[in-house]
């Protein structure tokens, strides 16, 4: 999370910028977020869907 935080858009304005964070929390609260270190690979392909979805993957 720390790293999505540094990628947010904070304006100047104090109302809007609480507003952000509203929408971050609800966020945060409602979405999975993985943070994963691979390569290009086929095997790291079918192990980040495998893992995002809980599903097996298919072999084409």
């Amino acid at each position: 999370m720390p790293l999505l935080m540094r990628q947010v858009y904070y304006p100047s304005d104090p109302q809007t910028a609480g507003k952000i964070l509203e929408l971050l929390d609800k966020m945060f609260g409602n979405v999975s977020f993985y943070a994963m270190k691979c390569d290009i690979s086929e095997e790291a392909v079918r192990c980040s869907f495998e893992t995002m979805t809980g599903e097996e993957s298919r072999k084409e």
